[in-house]
């Protein structure tokens, strides 16, 4: 799921995953895009000028243990 908006006059595009807990925030600032990650339960994304926790947005999700973020690496 993508939702797009206006952020401070710029551009804000959010990422939502659906295979694992994972928000992806784009933020534009002037001439070039900011890329960050949020995935830690107390993470808290600001989407426009609303704080979205991380625990809100999968409240009712769970997932199995198979997650990029929980494999071990090879």
């Amino acid at each position: 799921m993508t939702a797009k908006g206006q952020a401070g006059g710029g551009k804000q595009i959010v990422f939502v995953s659906q295979k694992e807990k994972l928000v992806r925030m784009l933020e534009r600032e002037g001439e070039r895009w900011i890329d960050t990650e949020f995935y830690e339960e107390d993470d808290l994304p600001h989407i426009e000028d609303c704080a979205v926790p991380l625990e809100e947005v999968y409240r009712k999700v769970k997932f199995g243990g198979n997650s990029r973020r929980n494999r071990p690496k090879t």
